[in-house]
């Protein structure tokens, strides 16, 4: 049932990106870590929180850190840890307020 609530976006001009932010209501990042690279900083984590919108990223690189408490995180590469986290915004309102 999820289909009719993702968008999968083309690439936008950075001047764009707070108005499609202001749209979204959770924002997800799904990075995870490679023997060659490692997620530093997230950019994309920030910009959302700016807009007030509710982010899920994964454990990988330095995400942890700059999420906070302003967000939910998931185990790297763990589709099952996804969903739990991904579900519980999806039903708490009042939690996706507060991240």
């Amino acid at each position: 049932k999820l289909t009719d609530r993702i968008e999968f976006g083309q690439s936008r001009a950075h001047e764009d990106i707070a108005l499609l932010m202001a749209e979204c209501e959770i924002l997800v990042l799904p990075s995870y870590d490679t023997d060659e690279w490692k997620e530093q900083f997230g950019h994309v984590l920030i910009e959302a929180m700016a807009c007030k919108v509710a982010v899920l990223a994964s454990n990988a690189g330095d995400i942890v850190s700059v999420v906070g408490d302003g967000g939910l995180i998931f185990e790297q590469k763990n589709e099952e840890s996804l969903l739990a986290q991904l579900s519980t915004l999806m039903q708490d309102e009042a939690l996706r307020a507060s991240c």
